[in-house]
């Protein structure tokens, strides 16, 4: 008799663990079934317009993770974000047209899912399927298109939202009597197709979502809605969270080591595992190098009064080693290899040496061009002092890296000017990092800049 009773103890506490478990988990955490604590699983997919860059895409991810996390929180079901595929970018001139790539092949989805109940779109595959019940392209109202394009007047800022025709004709296909998204070779399908105009940030998305009792919901054109809060605790947590996929960390580490001199250890850029553990400091000294980035492509057609010539940027690049006291540049760029290799020679004319991560042929398949362009920003993160191009969000990710990484502020938020004068020259502004512990490095006097990206 005694020992039935130690069995139905333990019995009973086994079940009880099970529950408890069950009751705190999400399948975006890893659990599998139909339904946690009773709730019932919900998806929220989202997509952004075809023009936009990689790096802006990654800003939008963040509102979009931010408004799950806020809104799973207090809802009676069990919510998950699907993140888009990466198709091919605009800037990515190599990669086929119709590719299809997971953000696993960029980031460390286990780091996401510590901030937000992402899912991988074959995840969603797996749990849902590939049809969902209702899309929301989010559009302007018009009266903020008439107050863009100069047409004056007051503007009604507060948040709002109704269905509408949509003013742009939606891009998407219909086929058998659904309607396809997303390009490359992954896609859904959805059943009803609706746009909406929409003014506000990602957590009005909350009302749209509650007007419907849809398990499965998409929005397009998820850039329209705007940062909850942008430069808080929160969003800082929401932006460690995103950590780069291992195999590119690896890459860029054993670059850094090879080619310049330098190892977390020896330049005090030690990460803890777990991007919660971070705290609060300004200790970092960096790698014995200059990291830069000089857009040029798009930048010298649309920005053509704030970006340097050549000559300039080697005038500048120069100026800041001899400051440094540093004889060694790394360079990341999408200019031209002709512009690269004249500006490599003005600089060795000097005395100065000018690196530039190359990919190999082998390694382009597990890289790609995204992989690349993450690989130069984890290199020019741990430069002793960065110099960025002006309103370029491929600078404002590696500034970002900097504040994580604990550098002083006065060695990342630096820019190419147009001439060497600095004539005309407005410094950017100062992200400063913010934790939830109240050890927070605030700034004064903040602008953004939402633009496309190298």
């Amino acid at each position: 008799m005694h020992l039935k009773i130690i069995i139905l103890i333990l019995l009973t506490l086994t079940l009880e663990a099970v529950f408890t478990e069950e009751n705190h988990c999400s399948k975006a955490f890893g659990c599998s079934g139909n339904s946690v604590m009773g709730k019932v699983s919900r998806y929220v997919l989202y997509d952004v317009n075809i023009g936009e860059g990689f790096n802006l895409k990654r800003d939008v991810y963040m509102r979009m993770a931010m408004f799950i996390q806020a809104f799973a929180q207090k809802s009676k079901d069990d919510w998950h974000l699907v993140l888009p595929p990466w198709t091919r970018q605009w800037h990515w001139t190599t990669e086929k047209l119709h590719v299809s790539y997971q953000w696993s092949d960029f980031f460390d989805v286990a780091s996401l899912q510590l901030y937000s109940p992402v899912i991988e779109l074959d995840q969603f595959y797996v749990d849902w399927g590939d049809l969902v019940d209702e899309v929301y392209i989010l559009q302007h109202f018009p009266e903020f298109y008439d107050w863009t394009e100069g047409g004056g007047g007051k503007m009604d800022w507060s948040d709002k939202w109704k269905l509408a025709e949509c003013r742009d004709h939606p891009y998407y296909k219909k086929e058998n009597g659904t309607f396809l998204f997303f390009r490359g070779k992954k896609h859904v399908r959805a059943k009803q197709v609706q746009c909406v105009s929409f003014q506000g940030s990602s957590a009005y998305l909350e009302a749209v979502v509650s007007s419907t009792k849809a398990r499965c919901i998409m929005f397009d054109r998820a850039e329209i809605a705007t940062h909850m809060m942008y430069g808080d605790a929160n969003y800082w947590k929401c932006r460690r969270s995103m950590r780069f996929a291992k195999h590119l960390v690896d890459a860029a580490n054993a670059f850094r080591a090879s080619h310049l001199n330098s190892t977390d250890l020896q330049d005090g850029t030690v990460r803890p595992l777990d991007w919660r553990d971070e705290v609060p400091h300004r200790s970092a000294k960096g790698g014995p190098y200059l990291g830069v980035h000089l857009r040029r492509k798009d930048f010298i057609y649309g920005r053509p009064k704030e970006v340097p010539s050549i000559v300039d940027s080697a005038v500048q690049i120069k100026m800041y080693l001899k400051n440094l006291k540093l004889s060694t540049v790394f360079v990341a760029t999408d200019m031209p290899t002709e512009e690269y290799e004249s500006l490599q020679k003005l600089l060795e004319k000097d005395g100065f040496r000018s690196v530039k991560f190359v990919m190999k042929d082998e390694d382009k398949n597990r890289y790609k061009e995204g992989g690349l362009a993450i690989i130069d920003q984890i290199v020019a993160s741990h430069a002793r002092f960065f110099v960025g191009t002006h309103e370029s969000t491929f600078s404002f990710r590696i500034q970002e890296e900097r504040e994580i990484l604990g550098f002083p502020a006065d060695t990342t938020f630096n820019r190419f000017c147009p001439t060497p004068d600095n004539k005309n020259c407005t410094p950017p502004t100062k992200w400063l990092i913010e934790y939830p512990d109240g050890g927070n490095f605030k700034s004064v006097n903040f602008k953004h800049f939402e633009t496309d990206e190298l």
